[in-house]
């Protein structure tokens, strides 16, 4: 549609309004109209057949002589804009008649085309109601430019032979009448058209749903086998694919075994490795451990005791039948030495990680000077193979100790390291002399160093605390009195070995004031202590300290008083095991020590026999780092958590 203004062909009384179309030079009359009288192209050719020829050509020649008015740039785009802005107001309302006008000569005006389709619109309307509609078309003059008097525009008349004019005002008032009867049939035509799509739609989606049916079906009898064979699958796996898992993580870990490496393997199965002693409550490995030991000819202690469910997977130490009842002592398998040292540890005669291991180093020597090597053997690799059983009769007696294994590490390590060209008497004098320096660098000198640490953080007046009886704690004490520290000591002591006996009468007998309360009472006096010292089984990679049944109580009371708490521990004891509780590992002593009561009768001496009654010694519990503050070692005053770096600088090859 052409937007661009009329020219001032036409001039009206009052406000000059420019036209909607648009008069080229060249123009024939028929492509002339003025929009806003509702003059329509039929109408214009009607009038131009009845003119004569020549006054068409003076009015053609007027046209094309007559100058045309110049509008600016702004007016024509303010002009525009306001077109664009009708259009899209009606736009929505009459899609029927943008659909004409396509149709349409490209030439005709919108508002012919409009009148024309509203006449016609409301001439449907009046048949479909029923009433009569005359075939009169209406007939509109409007005569042409005048070039010699002044532009007046004469309307023409509406109904045929009517001549009755009409002002703008009821032409408009028709149009809108004409508007509202096209948009009630526009919606009405809309809703019919609706209800025709919907029946016609009806049987065609019918059909669809039918052909889609028809095509689901075999592709559902083809998943029906599929989902058989994948329920059977997922049943066989219910009731049997552990045998098949088990295939698959052994093809995995061949897989990974070859890409990572025998080195790596071994590391990795080092690690993961739980010792056996640890796995008690397995079946097939407590038959294993038996034929292990039926080999090598040792006792082993009877495995169905009554045990805390809790505590199933370790040894329980029970003194119900001896060890030796059933061992020839001249049948050689085991050496008297170690059959002796067995029986003191079973009996606890000997009790106290350095007594036990000091104990074990003095056996040793003894076994290595009456060892001779076999013919065509190695002694580095023959001696190594004799020591295993003696150790392990001494683990059936009682659980090797912290201070133990290191010791029996260090030793093994130098007896792998001796030359083969080394004769035997030498060889042995050699280990001979490993064993009486390890004695006293690591527990003698270690002892010593350990005193003069702590003679410096004990001070005068000092009210300190100290449970049961540790042999380093002992040394430190007496040392620190002796060197004029004047100072006063508490012992705590508990059930059921009541150490702390010992510890005091050994004090006193030395001339330092003591103390000696129970452990139930420790909260009443922690208020007045000022420090507290503890001995230690071992110290753990993680910094927990592992010692006497009762240590981590002393620690939380001394932790809630604000205490400093100091651990006495030498470097032989440290471990690189990792452990968080009291309950993966520990030693589980005899129940009947907790059974009986001094000055009581024996109530619970029946306690096997009921089934609902279990008795628990535990020898060992693990205190966390945070509760304590230093440990006084051999090596200096460190934190708990060091006791990584110390393992590493201390003795990497007999640590690692």
């Amino acid at each position: 549609m052409d937007h661009t203004p009329k020219s001032s062909g036409s001039k009206r009384k009052g406000k000059k309004k420019p036209g909607k179309g648009h008069l080229p030079p060249e123009a024939k009359p028929q492509m002339c109209t003025s929009t806003e009288n509702g003059v329509g192209t039929s109408q214009i050719l009607d009038v131009a057949k009845d003119l004569p020829e020549n006054e068409l050509k003076k009015d053609i020649e007027s046209l094309n002589t007559k100058p045309k008015e110049t509008i600016s740039v702004d007016d024509k785009d303010q002009l525009i804009n306001n077109d664009i802005a009708n259009e899209s107001q009606d736009s929505a309302l009459f899609s029927n008649s943008i659909a004409v006008e396509k149709a349409a000569d490209v030439c005709t005006v919108q508002s012919d085309n409009k009148d024309s389709f509203s006449e016609k619109s409301h001439n449907n309307d009046e048949k479909a109601k029923g009433t009569k509609v005359p075939d009169t078309k209406t007939e509109t003059r409007i005569s042409m430019q005048n070039p010699e008097g002044p532009e007046k525009t004469a309307i023409a008349t509406e109904g045929g032979a009517d001549g009755v004019q009409k002002s703008k005002g009821e032409l408009r008032k028709e149009r809108r009448a004409i508007q509202e009867a096209q948009r009630a049939a526009k919606l009405a035509g809309k809703s019919e058209a609706a209800a025709n799509a919907a029946v016609v739609k009806g049987p065609q989606q019918q059909q669809q749903k039918s052909q889609q049916q028809q095509k689901v079906q075999p592709q559902q009898q083809q998943q029906k086998p599929q989902q058989q064979k994948s329920t059977q699958r997922v049943s066989e796996s219910d009731s049997g694919s552990q045998p098949k898992k088990v295939q698959n993580q052994a093809q995995m870990s061949k897989k990974t075994d070859q890409t990572s490496g025998p080195h790596v393997v071994a590391a990795r199965d080092a690690k993961l490795r739980v010792p056996d002693s640890m796995q008690l409550d397995d079946e097939k490995m407590v038959s294993r451990i038996t034929k292990k030991m039926e080999k090598k000819h040792i006792p082993m202690r009877n495995l169905q005791q009554k045990k805390v469910s809790l505590f199933k997977h370790l040894h329980q130490y029970e003194h119900d039948k001896p060890l030796t009842s059933t061992v020839l002592i001249n049948s050689g398998t085991i050496h008297p030495a170690i059959l002796k040292l067995g029986l003191q540890y079973a009996s606890g005669i000997i009790s106290g990680s350095k007594a036990r291991c000091v104990a074990l180093l003095k056996v040793l020597k003894e076994v290595i000077d009456d060892y001779q090597t076999p013919d065509n053997k190695d002694l580095a690799r023959d001696l190594d193979v004799h020591l295993s059983p003696f150790i392990s009769f001494l683990n059936q007696c009682r659980q090797q100790s912290v201070s133990m294994g290191n010791a029996i590490k260090y030793i093994k390590h130098h007896i792998n390291n001796t030359p083969s060209d080394c004769p035997d008497k030498q060889a042995k004098e050699n280990l001979k002399n490993v064993i009486n320096k390890y004695y006293r660098e690591r527990i003698l000198l270690a002892a010593k160093a350990i005193s003069e640490f702590a003679y410096g953080i004990i001070e005068d007046e000092d009210l300190i605390l100290v449970y049961a009886c540790s042999s380093v704690v002992r040394k430190v004490l007496v040392e620190a009195h002796s060197k004029g520290k004047k100072f006063k000591v508490i012992v705590v002591d508990g059930r059921p070995k009541f150490e702390g006996v010992a510890m005091v009468s050994y004090l006193s007998g030395h001339g330092i004031k003591c103390s000696y309360i129970h452990i139930n009472t420790i909260s009443h006096v922690m208020a007045k202590v000022t420090k507290v010292l503890l001995g230690a089984h071992a110290i753990l990679a993680n910094g927990y300290v592992m010692s006497r049944i009762g240590s981590a109580q002393v620690c939380l009371i001394a932790h809630v008083f604000n205490v400093m708490v100091f651990v006495c521990c030498e470097s032989y004891k440290f471990c690189d095991r990792v452990q968080p509780d009291s309950f993966v590992f520990n030693e589980l002593g005899d129940p009947d020590e907790i059974a009986r009561v001094s000055g009581h009768t024996n109530e619970l001496a029946e306690w096997r026999s009921t089934p609902t009654l279990y008795l628990l010694n535990l020898v060992y519990d693990v205190t966390p780092h945070e509760l304590v503050t230093l440990v006084i070692t051999d090596v200096g005053v460190i934190q708990p958590t060091s006791v990584p770096m110390v393992l590493r600088v201390k003795n990497p090859e007999a640590y690692y």
